[in-house]
Order: C-alpha cells, then sequence, then structure tokens
C-alpha cells in the first residue's frame, strides 16, 4: 500500500507539472502576441510602417530599414513606452541613401610633371577607381606621383555624359605633363603644356574628335625647338634612268616653319606641286605617309619666312620644277636645264621682287651633266657687298669687304662700341677695289641696325637694305634719318623694318625681381593667414592673393616658388604636410585668378627656417607663413 501511495503522489506531482508548463507556455504566447500587436499599432499610430516587431519569449526584437537616422530613434522610443529596456533588441538599420540628382559633380586637376592635385566631388561610380588608375600610370613612367588629393565621393547618379566627360580628363591628364583640367558633367576645360608640336596636334585632334559638345575649353601649347639655321630644301625629280621614264616627284628634304598653321600652308602648296616628303622625316599628324612635313621652330631670320618660300615655291611651280634652297637668307633656284632662258628670266625678277629685303638669291639653269646640285649651298657673296647680320640673342656677324687693314679695324672697334666686345663676330675680309664713300655708308648703317631687336643690313654698290625688328615705335623713322643721307639720289634705299608691339610690351614689363619685391612687401604688410590646421584661406587674407595675383600677371615671365612655413606646434610630419598643402593651396588661388600654372611651383617647408621665436605665440604667429622665391629667370637662369 506504501508503494502505490508513493506512486500515485509521483504522478500527481508530474501531472501538476505538466499542466504548470502548459498554462505558462500559453500565458507567454499570449503575452508576445499582445506585445507585438500593441506595439505594431503604436509604430503604426506614430507613422513608423517601415518597422517590424517580433516576440520571443520575454524578448522583443525591433526591426525594418529605417529611412533616416531621426525615424529609428522615433522607432526605438516608441517601443520603449511598452518594452522594458532590458527586453528590446534593436535589429533596425539604415536604408541607402537615394542617389541625389542635385549634386553639381565637379573635379578640378593640376598636373605638374610627377605632382598630381584633385579638388573636388566625385560620385560613387568607379571614378575614383578610375582616376587612381590613371595616376599610377604617371607614377610608372615619373618614378612616383606626389599626390594631393581632397576629393569627396558621394553617392548620387553623376547624370548623362559623365563618363565621356571623365574619358576626356584622364586623356588629357596622361598625355599632357603639365594640365589644368576641369572636369563636370559634359563640361571639360583642358589647358597644357605637351612634349612636342606633333604631340599637342596629336592630342589636340583626339580630344575634339572624342569631346564633341562636352569639350567647352581646349588649349594646348608646346614648346618649339630653336633652329639655326632655318632651312628649306626642295630636291629636283629624278629620272627612272631611261629617255621615256617618267620623272619621279620633287622631293622636300628640309623644310622649317615658325608656326603650325604656317607649316600647315607650305606643305598644302607642296601636295599640290606633287612633292612628296623625305623618306627620314615622319609626316605630320593625320597626314599619310610620304607627304610632305615642316617642323615648326623658333629662330626664323624674318618674319615673313613663310611668305618668302611660298613665293620660290611659285617659281618653281612656273618653271616647271627645280632645286630650291633656303639657308636662313640665302635662297638657291637651279632651273631645269630644258626651260626656256625668257621665262626663266622673267620668274626670276619676279623672284626678287617678291622677297624681303634682307634675302639673297642666286639662280641659275641647271646642266644636263646628270649631277645633282647641292641644294644647301650657300649663295656666294658679290666682292661688294657687305652684310650685318644681328640676331635674337643679340649676337651680331660682320661679314664682306671693308677697302683696308685699317678701314677693318675701324669698324670693328665701332661695332663693339655699339655691341659689346662678346656679341660681334668679325668675317670681314679686304676689298680694295670699292666705291667712294663705302665705309661711311657701311658705319651708318651699322648705327641702324643698332636700333633693331634683330635684323640684318646689306650694303651694296648700288643698294642699302636694312629689315628687322624694333621695339622702339619711332625706330623704322630713327633708321631712315640714318640712313637717307648716306643714300644719295643715285642708290636705292630698302627699309623694311616692322615695329613689334608685342614683344615691347614683354620688355616694358617689370622684371622678376622687381616683382618679387612688391609680393614680399605686400606679405610683410599683410601675411596669408589659414584657419587653423586647415588649408582653407582666411577671406580676410584673399586681398593679398588678389595683389600678388596682380603683380604676377603684369611681371615679365619668370617661375616663381610658393613657399609655405608652420610654427613648431605639432609633429614634424604633420607640419611638413600641412604647409605643403597650404603652399597647394595659395598656388591654386592665384591659378584661379589668372597667374599661368607654368610660372608657379608650390612647396612645403614645414617647421624649418623659423625667423621668430616659437617660443611665444608672437613668434610663432611670425613664422606661419607664405614665402615666395624665384626659381627661374626668362633666360633661364636658376
Amino acid at each position: 500500500m506504501r508503494s502505490r501511495a508513493a506512486i500515485f503522489l509521483t504522478l500527481s506531482v508530474l501531472g501538476l507539472g505538466a499542466a504548470s508548463y502548459g498554462a505558462g507556455a500559453a500565458l507567454t504566447r499570449r503575452i508576445e502576441a499582445e506585445t507585438v500587436a500593441g506595439l505594431d499599432r503604436m509604430l503604426t499610430a506614430a507613422g513608423l510602417h517601415w518597422a517590424t516587431v517580433t516576440a520571443d519569449g520575454l524578448e522583443v526584437t525591433l526591426g525594418g530599414d529605417a529611412p533616416d537616422a531621426a525615424a529609428r530613434t522615433a522607432a526605438r522610443e516608441v517601443a520603449g513606452r511598452l518594452v522594458s529596456a532590458w527586453r528590446l533588441r534593436d535589429a533596425t538599420s539604415l536604408r541607402p541613401p537615394a542617389p541625389d540628382p542635385d549634386i553639381a559633380f565637379r573635379v578640378e586637376i593640376l598636373r605638374d610633371e610627377a605632382r598630381v592635385t584633385l579638388a573636388g566631388i566625385l560620385p560613387d561610380d568607379g571614378s575614383r577607381a578610375r582616376l587612381d588608375a590613371a595616376i599610377g600610370t604617371i607614377g610608372e613612367t615619373a618614378g612616383g606621383v606626389d599626390l594631393d588629393d581632397s576629393t569627396q565621393v558621394m553617392h548620387a547618379a553623376p547624370g548623362a555624359e559623365w563618363a565621356r566627360s571623365l574619358d576626356l580628363a584622364i586623356t588629357a591628364l596622361t598625355g599632357l605633363g603639365k594640365a589644368q583640367i576641369g572636369l563636370a558633367r559634359c563640361a571639360v576645360t583642358i589647358s597644357g603644356v605637351a612634349a612636342s608640336p606633333e604631340a599637342a596636334a596629336r592630342l589636340t585632334q583626339a580630344l575634339r574628335a572624342a569631346g564633341g559638345n562636352c569639350l567647352s575649353g581646349l588649349d594646348i601649347i608646346a614648346p618649339r625647338p630653336l633652329v639655326s639655321p632655318y632651312v628649306f630644301s626642295l630636291a629636283a625629280a629624278r629620272t627612272g634612268g631611261g629617255d621615256t621614264d617618267p620623272p619621279a616627284p620633287m622631293h622636300l628634304e628640309a623644310c622649317t616653319a615658325q608656326s603650325r598653321e604656317e607649316a600647315r600652308a607650305i606643305e598644302q602648296r607642296l601636295v599640290a606641286l606633287g612633292v612628296t616628303g623625305s623618306s627620314g622625316e615622319a609626316p605630320g599628324p593625320g597626314a599619310p605617309a610620304g607627304a610632305p612635313h615642316c617642323t615648326e621652330g623658333l629662330g626664323a631670320p624674318s618674319a615673313d619666312w613663310g611668305a618668302a618660300v611660298m613665293s620660290g615655291l611659285d617659281a618653281v611651280a612656273a618653271l616647271g620644277g627645280g632645286v630650291l634652297s633656303f639657308v636662313d637668307t640665302d635662297v638657291v633656284l637651279d632651273a631645269p636645264p630644258e626651260v626656256d632662258p625668257d621665262l626663266f628670266d622673267a620668274e626670276v625678277t619676279k623672284l626678287r621682287d617678291a622677297l624681303p629685303a634682307m634675302f639673297s638669291l642666286e639662280a641659275q639653269i641647271g646642266t644636263d651633266d646628270g649631277e645633282e646640285e647641292g641644294a644647301l649651298s650657300l649663295a656666294t657673296l658679290p666682292p661688294a657687298e657687305f652684310r650685318a647680320k644681328r640676331d635674337a640673342d643679340g649676337r651680331v656677324a660682320l661679314s664682306g669687304p671693308m677697302p683696308n687693314e685699317a678701314g677693318k679695324l675701324a669698324l670693328y672697334t665701332f661695332a663693339v662700341s655699339l655691341f659689346g666686345s662678346e656679341q660681334v663676330e668679325d668675317r670681314m675680309i679686304v676689298e680694295p677695289t670699292l666705291p667712294d664713300g663705302w665705309s661711311g655708308r657701311v658705319m651708318a648703317g651699322l648705327k641702324a641696325l643698332a636700333l633693331l631687336e634683330n635684323g640684318i643690313l646689306v650694303v651694296e654698290e648700288a643698294d642699302l637694305s636694312l629689315a628687322g625688328r624694333t621695339l622702339d615705335p619711332d625706330g623704322r623713322a630713327e633708321a631712315r634719318a640714318l640712313l637717307t643721307p648716306v643714300t644719295g639720289a643715285d642708290r636705292t634705299l630698302r627699309l623694311t623694318v616692322s615695329y613689334d608691339a608685342e614683344a615691347a610690351a614683354r620688355a616694358s614689363l617689370p622684371a622678376p625681381d622687381t616683382c618679387l619685391d612688391e609680393m614680399r612687401a605686400a606679405l610683410a604688410a599683410q601675411q596669408i593667414i589659414f584657419a587653423p590646421a586647415s588649408t582653407q584661406i582666411d577671406p580676410e587674407s584673399l586681398p593679398v592673393v588678389e595683389a600678388l595675383a596682380a603683380t604676377l600677371k603684369g611681371c615679365a615671365p619668370a617661375v616663381f616658388e610658393v613657399g609655405a612655413y608652420t610654427d613648431t606646434s605639432g609633429s614634424d610630419e604633420l607640419n611638413l604636410r600641412l604647409s605643403r598643402d597650404r603652399a597647394q593651396a595659395v598656388l591654386e588661388a592665384l591659378v584661379a585668378r589668372g597667374v599661368p600654372l607654368d610660372r608657379l611651383r608650390a612647396k612645403g617647408y614645414g617647421e624649418a627656417d623659423p625667423i621668430a621665436d616659437n617660443a611665444t605665440e608672437a613668434g610663432r604667429a611670425l613664422n606661419r607663413r607664405i614665402g615666395l622665391r624665384i626659381l627661374e629667370e626668362p633666360d633661364g637662369r636658376n
């Protein structure tokens, strides 16, 4: 009996436990449902339809993607009114923002060889990665890149034509050693310096073809080499070897021009004459293989060089071929052997009249002996022809006859007094049989030549010619006043003197040293200041920036360094980086105000070269400064 009672008691306890458990589970489910339903109603009433609620026992989970941080906070507050904090688990998240169509993406890109600066706003569509890849390409060829990057990436749709605009910017960035690029949607401006005129022409052509209406500004220049002597050489046609074989076309051996426009005009005239290019000369951009090509260069003996060459080509066309060469101002024309003598005389006369006064022409009818004339041989000066040539660097070469050694010495001494002993080269000869008054005419001619920046004087028995450029608006009149008395009524005076207003304006600009003193005085009166630990120029300093820009734009060309310095607050590395960024900020502010990029360099010096005691606030303020110095003068001096 006792055993049965124990068993019955155990079963009773288990039954009561099971019943209690079932009742507890039911109660829990009821509490969960009521909590979820109540919280749903409260969230809906608050307009938080995005929020979800789940319950697991006493734990309540709040979920869903909130449209913004404020909505997420509001949902937490509503849930907290019904559910204790220890029971509530927050599993909400912020919904990714929708693209903002109103963001105007724009990036300013500056490149100075291996230094690249980026500033602006980019979309998060991979544009940043593409720019990084382009900069990496620059680094591979330049041995590394010094990158200043202050761009921001924002989530927004860049709009149509952004990819095309980015392509243009990257093409310019990788193709130009020095560049300033403004990148915006379908509005790209590009200016820069290419390695050569040919590279500038190719890149310009490619950008125009790809840019369409999205290319809103394009200005690519290239340094032109100094060419001496200035040469054009057109060789005669060669026959195939038999009497019945047609002659091969004339071919161009050398051609120099002052600009791409002048080169293109000469090339088109050569093509019209059926002239082929030299086998060793690459054709111009876009030109077919074998086309004639002229190289651009500085150092032309006359601004009328292109017109002189075109006049020579007119004579070649009228004569049916021949050899034509220009070496500076010396011209050689060999007509074909079969040309009519009367036609030859008429064309030579026409060519002499068309050539500028400083040019000399030697013309002859070729022979049939099969020998090729030397197209680049200089014409021999006649005994009674004196020349003095002054080049762009001021050097003067004297060549031609004087009546005796004493006359030679007197003229050389006179030239030295006008031009300086280091500038005069003596190539004179003695010729006793000169006309009366020869020495006086030559001396008067040299005095007139001294009025010119560069030019050539030719004194002959019956003529006196002076041609060149002057920077004095009265230079031509003064030269005529000097030469008219020695010319006489029985001689001809040819005066081809042009006033170069642009060069005169450049020569009148203040010297770089003068500009530097003026800018240092402006900085001494009011330094350029920045917000603390920032590269943002204080608005109070903008008048100083304006003054510096005005001085630089009105100064003779030179390369200036913008240097920035800090005090000793902060670490050395941080101060060096901050000073570099501030120098770049001033450079960009000057460029934005019209100062050419190729005239400026930026460098940060950090804490170096303090000018005051960093132990005092006044001293630290003086050490936080912008400085300027000249890196390169117009003549290349550092």
